[in-house]
């Protein structure tokens, strides 16, 4: 009786290799992903800081001109006019501020 000789079958190898760079592929595909939401996350923080310090110094600005007008005397002055009901042509009155 002759023996058979063994010859490999290669293709279920290969289908094991395809699908194992199949999941390098995906997980390098999956790195690429986190480190770009990372750097989104850390941009999203830079900006949300920079937000809040120029919140920050416009109440401080604000807060600076109220303080800084307080400090005047607030004058109050009322005019009164009196209506010529003998002449009417004087009763018009034009105001004009500068």
């Amino acid at each position: 009786m002759k023996k058979e000789e063994y010859i490999p079958n290669d293709e279920p190898l290969l289908r094991v290799e395809q699908k194992l760079d199949n999941v390098q592929e995906k997980f390098e595909q999956n790195t690429l992903a986190m480190e770009m939401l990372k750097e989104l996350k850390k941009s999203g923080q830079r900006k949300f800081i920079i937000i809040i310090i120029l919140i920050i110094a416009l109440i401080g600005t604000n807060l600076g001109w109220l303080i800084y007008e307080s400090q005047f005397e607030t004058v109050e002055t009322t005019e009164q006019y009196m209506e010529d009901l003998d002449n009417p042509t004087n009763s018009n009155f034009t105001q004009t501020i500068n």
